[in-house]
């Protein structure tokens, strides 16, 4: 009766500490529970603040692509404006080599006219001297 009752307490012990055993299981259970629904939002959180700077990038890389847009007939427009201005430029001074050419021409036409004057000066000098 004595060994039974031995028995009888050795069980019991061993079932408190199965108790004890599985009750620490169940709570270390809980807390890795509680741990994890604690993470859950800040990874939520993560991802959403990954999400608005992905976003904030894409609107970044598509307001600079605009501006590239913008200005590129801008640039176009300087080009052409440049085009013309030079044409312009090569235009005038053909027309001011024109001028000058045609001036040289005139001088020499009116230096011919004065050589030939002299000369029919000189001439008519000679004929009224050999009369004379």
């Amino acid at each position: 009766e004595k060994k039974a009752n031995e028995q009888d307490a050795v069980a019991v012990e061993e079932e408190q500490v199965m108790e004890k055993v599985e009750d620490e299981e169940a709570l270390d259970q809980d807390q890795a529970e509680e741990k994890a629904d604690d993470q859950e939002p800040v990874a939520v959180e993560e991802v959403q603040v990954m999400e608005k700077v992905e976003d904030e990038e894409a609107l970044d890389q598509d307001q600079a692509e605009e501006k590239a847009d913008d200005q590129e007939p801008v640039a176009v427009e300087e080009e052409q404006v440049m085009e013309k201005v030079e044409d312009e430029e090569a235009l005038d001074r053909d027309q001011a080599e024109e001028k000058a050419d045609e001036q040289d021409a005139v001088a020499m036409e009116e230096e011919h006219v004065m050589e030939k004057v002299e000369a029919e000066e000189a001439l008519d000098e000679d004929q009224a001297e050999e009369k004379a």
